[in-house]
């Protein structure tokens, strides 16, 4: 027994080069351990499967004989039922008459006990190894059906003849107390404990079974679990949102389900949301939606496809436009301080905002920060290098709105520049561009920005559209969500910050009064070592700032810059108990609490 513990131990100690299966636990060490227990005090049937060369060989011969020679071929051949056993991925499963034969080949043997019940055990094995999507498999489906029917049937006399020698095998007794997987709706009952976020179950019953991650059963209980979510009514629904998401977008745990699960999962999800009366944006779901099915804009085919709501498309178009224009001017502008009035007014053009590049300098597109990197995937598909010495500093932006390309610049000082499309004589398909492509002062109107631009814009916009610019009306300061606390199943992205994108451009005046700090004679806090030497105040370069940043949106606390306009570094945090960490990262770094506002620390001297 000491042996036998010391062997167990030593197969549950995961290898950690060991990649991940997929959204199922790896379970190849529990099953090893397993069979060493199995061959050791007996009590199971080996379920190690054949090689899949044998399998092929078996079946290709018994296709072609319509007869087996063996128990061993007999046995082999129920295993690869399912198998694809040439390069045109003919299988035993598509030829009705050909199942049927093998089945009445396997009824045979019911008087020998065990060779039957290893046969129904490959057959089983078989119909949870059955590929249940693609196109032409309506005679499959069929056959897998019946096979589904003659290991239902044959289940209770298999466990009795097993049961009467003294031992039933454990993959039997869990099929018997799992006999739902041979039903009509074989995983509706592990859709409530997925509910709970208990996967405990369904991974056992699959553990149990040697049931595969990419078996159809994880895809059938995950769509289970989906559809009884989004069954109910809109706020629970909307209350379910970040634990739906982790389940199929992936967990903290990292387990991932198979692509085309998570993308039917998706799927409803977002045509669900979007029959919502209020869907404010969900950023998680923004995400997971461009991840999983691709750009709505761009890849509008899948989404046609996957999807099938223009409306759930459009949405997640628009969340997916705002948060560029966001990204844009409030991230790639000169020097990360956002151009609020540009933000502003693009913003209200979105509606008509067909397409839009993004060409970014040495500087954006070789930033390594979380920020950048999170910036520069939604930007995928669109995302062009800005070339030419001194650009490196410099981003652009260009909208296609109706038959106009207008191209905004990150540093200021640079114009708006306005084309007809049919007049810019640059391949916006290219991977890289110099300023002067973008630049074609020839064929394109300059907007400045100077004084009342947005007017000069509106009017020479409208004149070359021939329509009125749409209208835009921001809500007001008391209906912006205000975040209190952030589930921790959510990622920094999906903060609740980040579902106004003009809050990350500083616009929470409305909700946070103007405050200049008080001027007294309180000496600022001093940093003292143990020894009593007095440490100099620590500068806020630009790393520092770039995580601060980061660790705000995370918490979804605002932050305000005013320090080039002589004021301070804010930032807003109503209650600093609620995030002890990086209150004491901000009293390191020299800022002050002022109660009911939050940290500041005015300009370095």
């Amino acid at each position: 027994m000491n042996l036998l513990a010391g062997r167990l131990r030593a197969a549950l100690v995961l290898n950690p080069g060991t990649k991940d299966l997929g959204w199922a636990p790896n379970t190849q060490p529990m099953r090893h351990a397993l069979k060493e227990v199995q061959q050791t005090f007996g009590g199971d049937d080996d379920r190690a499967r054949p090689p899949r060369d044998d399998m092929v060989v078996a079946v290709r011969k018994f296709m072609r004989k319509r007869q087996v020679e063996s128990f061993t071929q007999l046995k082999y051949v129920c295993y690869g039922v399912t198998v694809s056993v040439d390069d045109d991925g003919d299988r035993l499963i598509d030829q009705s008459a050909l199942l049927q034969r093998l089945l009445d080949l396997v009824k045979e043997r019911q008087g020998q006990a065990k060779q039957f019940r290893r046969c129904y055990q490959g057959l089983l094995a078989a119909y949870f190894g059955f590929e249940r999507e693609g196109d032409g498999l309506a005679d499959a489906r069929r056959n897998w059906l019946g096979l589904r029917g003659y290991l239902d049937e044959h289940l209770l006399p298999v466990a009795k003849a097993a049961s009467s020698r003294g031992r039933s095998p454990g993959w039997l007794e869990v099929l018997l107390a799992h006999r739902n997987l041979l039903g009509d709706s074989p995983c509706n009952r592990y859709a409530k404990s997925l509910r709970a976020g208990d996967r405990s179950e369904l991974e056992a019953v699959c553990a149990g079974l040697d049931i595969a991650p990419t078996s159809w059963v994880w895809h059938e209980a995950v769509m289970a679990y989906v559809n009884e979510v989004i069954r109910v009514d809109d706020p629970p629904f909307q209350a379910e949102m970040p634990q739906l998401l982790a389940v199929v977008h992936g967990d903290q745990h990292g387990h991932q389900l198979p692509s085309m699960v998570a993308r039917e999962a998706m799927a409803l999800t977002v045509a669900r949301y979007a029959r919502c009366r209020d869907k404010p944006e969900h950023a998680g779901l923004r995400d997971a939606c461009l991840h999983r099915i691709g750009n709505p804009w761009l890849e509008r085919t899948a989404w046609d496809a996957s999807v099938k709501s223009e409306t759930a498309r459009q949405m997640v178009e628009s969340w997916l436009k705002r948060r560029l224009i966001a990204d844009f001017f409030s991230l790639l502008a000169q020097d990360g301080s956002a151009d609020v009035r540009r933000l502003q007014y693009w913003l209200k053009w979105e509606p008509l905002i067909s397409d839009m590049w993004f060409v970014l300098g040495t500087d954006a597109m070789s930033n390594r920060s979380a920020l950048f990197v999170d910036v520069r995937r939604r930007m995928e598909g669109r995302l062009r290098a800005l070339t030419g010495y001194p650009e490196r500093a410099n981003n652009a932006f260009v909208m296609c709105i109706g038959h106009l390309l207008v191209i905004e610049f990150g540093k200021t000082g640079n114009a708006c520049y306005v084309f007809d499309r049919q007049d810019f004589k640059t391949d916006l398909d290219q991977e890289s561009l110099g300023i002067a492509q973008l630049k074609q002062t020839l064929q394109a109107e300059r907007l400045t920005h100077a004084g009342p631009w947005e007017s000069k814009f509106e009017i020479e916009l409208q004149r070359r559209l021939g329509r009125p610019a749409p209208v835009h009306q921001r809500p007001p300061a008391a209906e912006l969500p205000v975040r209190t606390s952030v589930p921790r199943t959510q990622t920094p992205t999906q903060s609740l910050v980040e579902s106004d994108p003009l809050k990350r451009a500083s616009l929470l005046k409305g909700i946070w009064p103007e405050f200049t700090p008080p001027k007294d004679d309180t000496p600022e806090p001093r940093r003292v070592k143990s020894d009593g030497r007095v440490l100099p105040r620590e500068p806020l370069n630009r790393v520092r700032l770039e995580k601060l940043e980061w660790l705000c949106q995370d918490a979804g606390l605002a932050m305000e810059d005013n320090r080039k306009k002589g004021g301070a570094l804010w930032v807003r945090m109503l209650k600093p108990e609620d995030h002890p960490g990086l209150r004491v990262m901000l009293e390191r770094w020299s800022f002050r609490y002022v109660a009911g506002k939050g940290y500041y620390r005015e300009a370095d001297d």
